[in-house]
């Protein structure tokens, strides 16, 4: 890429640009999924009336990344407890929808380069705060831009401290060398 000031083939680019896309989308849709789908499971298992909307709630509440999942199911918990007056399956559901949240998320979290997840999800609501609903999309994308332009400029700063020539000159430009007086005596 003759338009940078770095030593980049294109691969070079798309992996880097792979990899910023890769931080901010991949552990958040992982985390969406695998709630949303657990949490209908576990209310299906307990044969509860309502499991899709907890189910969905938890899919959104997974990818935002602010508050635990769980929290989609204390109307099932509740329900069970003050309701059906059944303690123990109220205590062993919230049991079962709190053990992915203090295991799983760390698993996820370990896969996620460059950037938190947090920051995903600032970035979704803040997307959905200046752009409406299609800001869910557009902030993590702009998030995606940021981390891209960093990683190049980390990738600058290395090149430059390990003594490389990180600025180099396109390919086809023409280096002009400063003349000294003597060389124009010969």
């Amino acid at each position: 890429m003759d338009f940078l000031p770095l030593s980049y083939s294109e691969g070079d680019l798309g992996e880097v640009l792979s990899r910023a896309i890769r931080s901010v989308f991949h552990a958040s849709l992982q985390r969406a999924f695998f709630y949303g789908l657990y949490t209908w499971v576990v209310h299906a298992i307990f044969n509860l009336p309502v499991s899709v909307l907890p189910a969905v709630l938890a899919a959104i509440v997974g990818a935002l990344s602010f508050v635990g999942p769980y929290w989609a199911a204390l109307p099932a918990v509740l329900e069970l407890w003050l309701v059906e007056k059944q303690l123990i399956l109220a205590l062993c559901l919230l049991g079962l929808l709190l053990l992915p949240y203090f295991l799983l998320d760390n698993i996820l979290y370990k896969e996620v380069e460059g950037a938190h997840p947090y920051l995903t999800g600032l970035a979704v609501v803040g997307g959905i705060y200046f752009a409406g609903l299609e800001g869910a999309i557009i902030g993590p994308i702009l998030l995606c831009c940021l981390l891209f332009v960093k990683e190049l400029y980390n990738n600058l700063c290395d090149q430059i401290e390990q003594g490389g020539d990180a600025l180099q000159q396109p390919h086809g430009a023409q280096t002009h060398k400063t003349h000294s007086s003597s060389d124009y005596l010969h």
